[in-house]
């Protein structure tokens, strides 16, 4: 369980900060977020599976933080030097879709592992 909500708490940052990596400037959506983002909800659904227990707790400390960040309605920047600074990766997160979808994902994946299989 403890594994579980340290693996939620990185995998919150990482697809914070890999949805906005703004390398190269002249898009509108990154190609390289977009693959570093893809990477991370691949690595999420391979955490759910394999460990179900993990993946699922991760999945709900995800989705909490995101409930709790955006009742709060806590303040963030858009600034291109603050997408790093983990105290704005936090709320950055909580008002983009990005962390409630891996959030979402890991859940459900790990809902599905632990259902009892049927012959």
């Amino acid at each position: 369980m403890v594994i579980g909500l340290v693996t939620g708490a990185v995998m919150y940052y990482l697809v914070t900060v890999a949805s906005t990596v703004r390398v190269p400037e002249n898009f509108i959506f990154s190609p390289l977020a977009l693959a570093l983002t893809a990477l991370v909800g691949a690595g999420a659904v391979v955490i759910a599976w394999r460990w179900p227990i993990v993946g699922l707790s991760a999945g709900i400390l995800i989705i909490l933080v995101v409930i709790v960040m955006a009742a709060m309605r806590v303040r963030w920047s858009s600034a291109p030097s603050d997408w790093l600074d983990p105290l704005n990766t936090i709320p950055y997160g909580a008002v983009t879709a990005y962390p409630v979808i891996v959030g979402a994902v890991m859940v459900m994946v790990s809902v599905l592992q632990l259902l009892p299989k049927r012959s």
